[in-house]
């Protein structure tokens, strides 16, 4: 009977050197996505400044550039043809912090 047999921790949320802590990368939310006229992007997880969306075509054209806050901002594509785009979300110093594709159709 002197022999451990079995330990069991409890987590109380403590952080130390044996816990990992996980950062939660900023994403930029789309939606919807195909879409036909208008878009509305949602930036989650960013912290507070400006920042600044740019809209690249399949040949790496910038078709749009504009200023874009953490709240969901719509964003109008009627001028743009079909197509795939690529975004990027810049912050104050022109790093990039998100990125993603969306697919513009014609109804």
């Amino acid at each position: 009977g002197s022999t451990v047999q079995q330990v069991a921790y409890k987590d109380n949320n403590v952080i130390s050197g044996n816990n990992d802590v996980v950062a939660i990368a900023p994403e930029a939310l789309v939606s919807p996505n195909p879409v036909t006229d208008v878009v509305v992007f949602e930036l989650k997880n960013f912290a507070a400044g400006n920042y600044s969306l740019r809209l690249l075509d399949a040949q790496g054209r910038e078709v749009l550039e504009r200023n874009i806050g953490l709240s969901a901002e719509s964003v109008s594509l009627e001028t743009l043809g079909q197509g795939i785009y690529f975004y990027q979300v810049f912050d104050e110093k022109h790093r990039v912090q998100a990125t993603g594709k969306l697919l513009k159709i014609n109804e």
